[in-house]
């Protein structure tokens, strides 16, 4: 089997899901997609990896102090198992059809990714839909 078809180990494909975590969630580089998930990969939810690239830095743009924290994480074969939270605030922009409302929003997300020869190809996500506190101190 060539060297580029070998498959990855758990720990492998959980540090290839955490830098996804790290790289795009939480600091939005969006630059780096490419090098991580395949092209051909399904985001359940959106239609297509390009629906990904479009969407993912629309909604970023919004929010204002965006952080991703992986809270869980764990693995079995080809798929990695992620539990996070979105934290930010909603001062930027229109987002989910809504105006700005300079609130701090969270969202805990569960996400399941498989791998295949280094590259994501699968995401699965559930998330429990956006919590918006009261009003942000102004800094």
């Amino acid at each position: 089997m060539p060297s580029w078809r070998k498959s990855m180990s758990i720990e492998e494909n959980k540090k290839l899901v955490r830098r996804f975590c790290e790289e795009i969630l939480d600091q939005g580089n969006v630059d780096c997609i490419d090098e991580l998930v395949a092209p051909d990969t399904s985001f359940f939810g959106l239609d297509e990896l390009e629906d990904f690239k479009r969407e993912f830095p629309k909604n970023r743009a919004a929010l204002s102090d965006v952080s991703f924290d992986i809270e869980y994480m764990f693995a079995e074969g080809d798929k990695v198992c992620v539990r996070g939270t979105y934290r930010a605030i909603h001062d930027r922009g229109e987002w989910l059809g809504m105006a700005p409302t300079g609130n701090r929003v969270t969202e805990t997300v569960i996400g399941i990714y498989r791998v295949r020869e280094g590259k994501i190809v699968e995401v699965w996500s559930e998330d429990s839909g956006p919590k918006q506190a009261e009003k942000s101190p102004s800094t």
